[in-house]
């Protein structure tokens, strides 16, 4: 019997799935799809140094390994597979506060996002591996080193690349 332990935030779980869309995306005139976005939900956002849990610590850091490897691969295979379609991928972006660091080892990614952890709230407190426990004055440097993607749709913050700003 199957077990999820995902979030299901996003029904394109496949490369079948993407290259359908990217398909109906030919059908708009205008609408060109220029990158792809992931985010990790379960192992950005879940937990895994709480403090008397050893052994749900343990489970957890599995669990997002196993994770990591995963969405990793089905990350990489889609993206060289819209690549393949034809599609000029821009940006492949991941990752999310709580999973930067495997996010940032995935060499296919042009962009990792970080979001709440900058505000070092409760919800990071016991994260292993995670931004928001890196020393106050570290990510601020980071920032200084990253360059600002802004998403025209919205006018909000898309996500951070490397290299200076200005």
């Amino acid at each position: 019997m199957p077990i999820h332990l995902g979030v299901r935030r996003s029904p394109i779980r496949t490369v079948e799935q993407a290259l359908e869309i990217a398909r109906r995306s030919l059908d708009f005139k205008g609408v060109a799809i220029e990158g792809i976005m992931g985010y990790e939900a379960h192992i950005a956002s879940l937990s895994d140094a709480v403090p008397d849990a050893r052994l749900r610590n343990e489970a957890m850091r599995f669990l997002k390994r196993l994770s990591i490897r995963e969405l990793t691969a089905r990350r990489d295979s889609i993206a060289l597979a819209l690549r393949t379609a034809g599609l000029q991928l821009r940006v492949v972006n991941g990752g999310g506060s709580g999973s930067l660091v495997s996010s940032g080892a995935d060499p296919d990614l042009t962009e990792v996002t970080a979001g709440s952890a900058f505000y070092c709230s409760g919800l990071f407190h016991h994260f292993r591996m995670c931004i928001s426990s890196l020393p106050p004055s570290l990510p601020s440097r980071l920032l200084e080193n990253l360059r600002p993607t802004w998403s025209l749709a919205s006018g909000r913050l898309r996500g951070l690349r490397r290299g200076r700003s200005g």
